[in-house]
């Protein structure tokens, strides 16, 4: 029998979160993290693949603001 844990490569994003949350009124964006408060509720839910696209949103953010 094949077990498919030996077959996929697990990758597991790490959130950014710091758990010291302070999102800004003015941005809508944790100024601890970068992550928005829809994108902190989801995280555990979503794909590597939407995690990974979101972390590179928070660099663009970090530039932006």
């Amino acid at each position: 029998m094949v077990n498919i844990w030996d077959r996929i490569d697990v990758v597991n994003v790490e959130s950014p979160c710091t758990g010291r949350c302070f999102v800004s009124s003015t941005t809508g964006y944790c100024d601890t993290c970068g992550l928005s408060i829809k994108e902190i509720s989801e995280w555990n839910d979503l794909s590597d693949g939407s995690k990974e696209m979101i972390l590179k949103k928070i660099e663009k953010r970090k530039i932006s603001l």
